[in-house]
């Protein structure tokens, strides 16, 4: 730079030049205040480089991106457009005195973060029980940070030696570590690259761990009527995906059609099957098996079906039944007191031959086996030793009443005459 007279003042800086911090792709401003600059220049160069830029308002460089500004009496401005890592460094403000006088200013370029896709897993396949390590490697200025979560936000689970793992919302570090994964394990892991430069970035990888299918039968024994429409399931564990299918009786393959519906849902390692049996008839009753079966192994479950009666309606007897003309029927009132309590027939007849009680009002007399006895008009022949054909007959006077008790059903017996045990 050419030196100028020196009658008049020689110029000064007014201010130090104010370091400047810019994200990448952004405009970076270097402003110099120069007091008294008179017929003075100003220009600027780069300090490592020592590469001239502009003199006064003229811009020497092939940079493109440089330009110069003039602002105020006394501010000279140099501007870096659309800023790169490159341009990260110092910059000297010069003038052309005698004697140069110069001050320095910097500019520093934050780089938001960038996963280097070469240097980071994939998505990954592993045995059930096997360990693996998911490595990210992220780029930018300053440093990034790397986390690990778990796409589904459920907790990421770390073994560090037996029996000691814990839960944990989230791991930092380059290296996640995962030690004996199981199914549960599996899903898509985050791995997350901040730093102070907006924005941050992730990447999505996918852990899958292979192993054998495992069937669960909600019921392996259903009860269906005949004519009604019944649905079968089965839940299945299983991964890779397993092929699934039914079969009936442990022969024949069930396909989509007239009698059957088949349908399954999955979601991540698991399967639900259905069957849809339509209008059950006796032919379809038997064993179903639903089969799971992918590269590694097979797996099965069965449900059994029977047939079970159809509700009936309930339907309302009368209390009393009349017996012949001149007298009530004793086993008339026996037999529906004994269907009121659920009880058959011969069940009555046989806890009437062993009771060895009556009950008159509110007093029980206990009557031994093989004596008559005569209550108030009733005569009861107790003897078992005769045969069947000539059992004893239980008779009354007219007008007496008496109460049998026969196990859990106590009956009434009113104006009895004759009643035969048959």
């Amino acid at each position: 730079m050419n030196e100028v007279g020196t009658s008049e003042p020689e110029p000064e800086f007014g201010d130090v030049i104010k370091n400047v911090t810019v994200a990448l792709g952004r405009e970076a401003v270097l402003s110099c205040i120069v007091d008294n600059l008179g017929d003075y220049k100003v220009g600027w160069m780069r300090t490592d480089t020592q590469t001239i830029l502009s003199l006064h308002k003229k811009v020497v460089t092939h940079n493109t991106r440089i330009s110069v500004t003039h602002s105020e009496p006394m501010t000279w401005n140099l501007h870096i457009r659309s800023v790169k890592e490159e341009d990260r460094g110092c910059y000297m403000c010069q003038i052309n005195t005698s004697t140069m006088k110069k001050t320095v200013g910097c500019v520093d370029v934050h780089v938001p973060p960038n996963i280097i896709d070469e240097e980071t897993s994939g998505d990954i396949l592993v045995r059930d029980g096997e360990d693996v390590s998911l490595v990210c490697t992220a780029r930018g200025y300053p440093e990034p940070k790397i986390v690990w979560r778990r796409e589904d936000s459920e907790k990421i689970l770390l073994r560090q030696g037996r029996g000691n793992k814990s839960k944990v919302d989230e791991v930092e570090g380059r290296v996640l570590n995962l030690t004996r994964v199981r199914r549960k394990q599996m899903g898509a892991y985050q791995c997350i690259a901040r730093n102070d430069v907006p924005p941050a970035v992730m990447k999505r990888i996918i852990v899958n761990v292979s192993f054998e299918p495992n069937v669960h039968v909600p019921s392996q024994l259903v009860a269906t009527p005949l004519g009604k429409d019944l649905r079968l399931s089965c839940h299945v564990e299983a991964f890779p995906k397993p092929i699934t299918f039914w079969r009936v009786n442990n022969e024949i393959m069930i396909l989509n059609g007239p009698k059957y519906k088949v349908d399954e849902s999955s979601w991540s390692y698991h399967t639900n099957m259905s069957l849809l049996i339509r209008n059950v008839e006796k032919s379809d009753f038997g064993t179903y098996t639903c089969v799971a079966r992918n590269s590694i192994s097979q797996a099965e479950g069965q449900v059994r079906i029977y047939e079970i009666e159809p509700p009936r309606p309930a339907t309302h007897r009368p209390t009393t039944d009349r017996g012949p003309p001149g007298g009530n029927n004793v086993f008339n009132s026996l037999d529906h007191s004994a269907k009121s309590s659920g009880l058959h027939k011969n069940q009555v007849e046989e806890e009437l031959h062993h009771q060895h009680k009556m009950t008159e009002d509110t007093s029980q007399i206990s009557i031994n086996k093989g004596k008559r006895k005569d209550l108030h008009g009733f005569t009861l022949d107790l003897d078992n030793t005769r045969s069947p054909a000539h059992r004893p007959a239980l008779s009354s006077g007219a007008g007496a009443a008496a109460l049998v008790t026969l196990g859990l059903v106590t009956l009434p017996l009113v104006s009895l005459h004759t009643a035969h045990w048959f």
